[in-house]
């Protein structure tokens, strides 16, 4: 499968900006979850025409991530001390 998310996109009154730098990606059953560098949305891809939007996620720089359900668990952002930081998509 090839992504393309050249452009950034505008649905249903969201903007999801373009991937300059892709710092993270997680594809599980159920979805792609994607972390990027243009203000460091997550984006959660759900079929071939959905998706859900997180633009205020509360860390920047995280280079990986685990998903399960509605928790998103971070590695450590650009301040790069050793921590993770648990993130709810509910909240």
């Amino acid at each position: 499968m090839t992504f393309d998310f050249y452009y950034s996109i505008w649905r249903n009154n969201q903007h999801i900006p373009p991937i300059d730098d892709c710092y993270a990606m997680n594809v599980t059953p159920d979805s792609t979850n994607i972390y990027y560098y243009s203000d460091f949305p997550f984006v959660k891809i759900i079929g071939e025409n959905k998706f859900e939007l997180y633009e205020d996620i509360p860390i920047e720089g995280s280079e990986a991530f685990a998903i399960r359900g509605n928790d998103v668990l971070f590695s450590q952002d650009y301040d790069a001390k050793p921590e993770v930081y648990l993130y709810s998509l509910l909240d």
